[in-house]
């Protein structure tokens, strides 16, 4: 911080006490560490505060997933699988996949109604989100998926995808 020491050695200031004990580089040493402490703490408090953020707005996700899920289920529409992204700590998508026949029905637009009345509802500055659909079925590209960055599938759908395959194919 020569700052310091170039602003006080100014034509306007002088050191009153020649033998203080401290010396400029003293001073300049002693802010310098301050400074850097009180920045590691903030930096380490953003830190948990970005991590609480994240985890909160995850849970949220999540909800909205699983109030998805059932709202589809009432409708007669069996998704197939989700796929999540994660763009920031503020912005998620998901993409359902669906048969074809529930992707070309009536009833997926009142999906579509639903999620775009709970985009409405949750989206604001500290959390995003953006829900779609796409026909689907167990041969979905994933790598392009992932290429899209959408890097996470869920668990719950997907085993129960296996399921009524299975069961439909017997």
């Amino acid at each position: 911080m020569k700052i310091i020491s170039d602003s006080i050695n100014s034509e306007n200031w002088e050191e009153t006490i020649a033998n203080s004990g401290f010396s400029f580089s003293d001073v300049e040493t002693f802010i310098n560490e301050s400074y850097n402490r009180g920045y590691k703490a903030k930096d380490e408090e953003m830190k948990a505060e970005l991590k609480n953020l994240f985890t909160l707005n995850m849970l949220q996700t999540n909800q909205i997933a699983e109030q998805l899920i059932i709202y589809l289920n009432e409708l007669g529409i069996q998704p197939l699988s989700a796929y999540l992204k994660i763009e920031s700590v503020f912005s998620f998508s998901l993409i359902f996949t669906v048969n074809l026949n529930d992707y070309i029905s009536d009833r997926l637009l009142k999906a579509y109604d639903w999620t775009s009345d709970m985009e409405m509802k949750v989206n604001g500055r500290n959390y995003t989100i953006d829900l779609s659909f796409m026909h689907g079925d167990e041969n979905v590209d994933t790598e392009s998926l992932n290429s899209d960055g959408f890097r996470f599938k869920h668990k719950k759908l997907n085993e129960n995808a296996k399921q009524e395959i299975t069961r439909t194919a017997q």
